[in-house]
């Protein structure tokens, strides 16, 4: 196999005598018409592709040894989903790219253990690494547009660059997840859910905070009535029952008890809608 950087990749003989690697200016017109030689590769997952698109547009990408890969029939064997981000982008980049591959070798490829969240964190330094992850997702999303519990199954995919650079930006993120992992163990809330409200409600009064989660956490409320407790017997009863709820219901529960915590009002039912709005914590 060689590994000079050739000029051009688009010529392609019907059968090459051997393998041939290359690094290639890839433009949105040759990836498009690259595409054009995809015949039966897998399903293209569209979400992926516009993770893929959003990393190049903000400049993240970064090249690897991971090729597209040709048969040497000339046929798109590996690489779609890049491809496909390149012309939805409209960036150009340099893809290492291989020709002359065995046909039957699409049956091996993709079958890696992929790189997860929790690896790109862990390499940075980062602890607590899965709540992290799942903490700045909801917060990138919460960022660029608030929550609709209406959509609160399609929120769309972020990739482990978006993750990365979030928290890199928002070092408070780091507390919130620090103090949900004491009180995790003992409050009904699920770990990602209770970082992400945490570092909503730390925004707004951190002695609050550490007041509303530790009442939670030490079982110490003023009893009924007061919002903390609706919020303990809400998802006690949906665990108890084995009802599912989404990320985005059981912090709107949080953020709804907060709310009502603060202003001193009386709470004891807590009930969603599709058309319920997120609230903002004050």
């Amino acid at each position: 196999m060689t590994d000079t950087i050739m000029p051009d990749f688009d010529s392609v003989p019907d059968r090459p005598p051997r393998v041939t690697s290359a690094f290639v200016v890839v433009d949105p017109d040759r990836a498009a018409r690259w595409l054009t030689m995809n015949d039966g590769n897998r399903i293209l997952r569209s979400r992926l592709v516009q993770k893929y698109a959003r990393d190049m547009k903000a400049g993240q990408w970064r090249m690897t040894a991971e090729s597209i890969n040709f048969d040497w029939n000339g046929r798109l064997i590996e690489g779609q989903h890049r491809l496909h981000a390149i012309v939805q982008s409209g960036v150009t980049l340099t893809l290492h790219v291989v020709h002359g591959l065995d046909p039957d070798v699409q049956m091996f490829t993709g079958t890696g253990a992929p790189r997860t969240v929790t690896d790109a964190l862990s390499w940075g330094g980062y602890k607590h690494t899965t709540t992290l992850g799942g903490c700045a997702k909801l917060g990138i999303i919460w960022t660029e547009n608030g929550f609709r519990l209406a959509d609160q199954q399609g929120l769309r995919a972020v990739s482990h660059s978006e993750i990365v650079s979030f928290v890199a930006a928002h070092q408070d993120m780091l507390l919130a997840v620090e103090q949900a992992s004491h009180w995790r163990k003992n409050t009904p809330i699920r770990p990602t859910v209770l970082a992400f409200t945490v570092w909503l409600t730390n925004k707004v009064d951190p002695v609050d905070t550490d007041n509303f989660f530790g009442g939670i956490a030490d079982k110490q409320t003023d009893g009924r009535g007061d919002p903390r407790l609706a919020l303990m017997r809400r998802l006690d009863i949906a665990r108890h029952n084995k009802e599912k709820i989404s990320q985005i219901t059981e912090a709107y529960y949080v953020i709804r008890c907060w709310n009502a915590w603060r202003k001193g009002e009386y709470l004891q039912l807590l009930k969603t809608h599709t058309t319920t709005q997120f609230p903002r914590a004050v």
